[in-house]
């Protein structure tokens, strides 16, 4: 009996046959998807992948491509099953202990670093919830290279979250300068003291029920603690706004509130702000223009 010979798989292949399945399955870019696990897998960039389209694949490369192709068929998130991603052109590991970068999100700190141009003397900032460190990571990178008098303080609940963090911050050599601390703002702030001039955050504000009705990708693998607000959403935005005065420096120039915030929460949020002593409440909209960072003085 004549043995049926196996299918020899390329890179070619694989493209065009899983991004037909992946479509046929309603992914959204079933391209770009192939592209990140066959890339992952193989070791390539996305030229790299065409430059070797004819390439075949070994049984275990084969193996791995379908293992991470059945967890993203669970909807796993692209960014989890590398284990990587891309926040303001830096390099990011991630893993569900933290929370996958947005792009919305460099919005929040191409502003915070517009903000430093306005201090002449040395600036101390505090990012609250650091999570994978995309925020404060960006801030010491981009200002590394611009100013050498400043400092950043970055906190979280997760120790889980804060060694992913200080992996980033390695990563991307900026290591030695962010302190980071393992701290919960919702119980005892005291060793942070009166220390800064800016205060930056991307904190959880889902509401309980819009959380029901979030992506699947996110839902069930994001990590829930950094989504929930609380029930109306607003839960931290109302704890970083009462904590901020004891925060923030005493004297000395004016110091910066910088808060990420969901879609249709600018006048709850800029409410809270105010009836806690703050001024000069702005709201900056996102790519698709809607309200998605706040910036207010104390």
């Amino acid at each position: 009996m004549v043995q049926k010979e196996k299918k020899t798989w390329t890179v070619l292949d694989l493209l065009e046959w899983t991004t037909g399945y992946l479509l046929q399955k309603n992914f959204a870019s079933p391209r770009l998807n192939v592209e990140w696990l066959l890339g992952d897998t193989l070791g390539y960039k996305r030229v790299e992948l065409y430059m070797n389209a004819d390439r075949p694949l070994s049984t275990n490369e084969l193996s791995a491509f379908k293992e991470k192709l059945n967890r993203r068929l669970q909807h796993e998130p692209l960014q989890y099953i590398v284990g990587a991603t891309e926040f303001m052109g830096l390099a990011f590991n991630v893993s569900p202990d933290v929370l996958i970068p947005r792009p919305d999100t460099e919005i929040l700190v191409e502003k915070t670093l517009e903000i430093c141009k306005l201090f002449s003397d040395s600036i101390h900032m505090l990012d609250i919830g650091t999570g994978s460190g995309a925020i404060a990571v960006s801030l010491a990178y981009f200002l590394k290279r611009k100013r050498g008098d400043f400092s950043i303080t970055a906190i979280d609940q997760s120790e889980a979250a804060l060694r992913v963090a200080k992996m980033n911050a390695e990563k991307n050599g900026i290591l030695s300068l962010i302190d980071f601390r393992l701290c919960d703002i919702m119980e005892n702030i005291d060793s942070l003291g009166h220390s800064f001039d800016v205060i930056v955050s991307n904190p959880p504000y889902i509401s309980a029920n819009e959380f029901d009705l979030l992506p699947e990708e996110i839902r069930n693998f994001e990590p829930e603690k950094a989504l929930r607000g609380g029930d109306d959403g607003l839960a931290f935005y109302r704890r970083i706004a009462a904590i901020a005065g004891k925060l923030f420096k005493t004297s000395g120039q004016r110091r910066f509130l910088v808060l990420e915030i969901g879609y249709d929460q600018a006048e709850a949020v800029k409410k809270i702000l105010i009836e806690n002593y703050f001024h000069e409440v702005d709201i900056i909209n996102d790519f698709e223009n809607h309200p998605r960072v706040v910036i207010a003085t104390m």
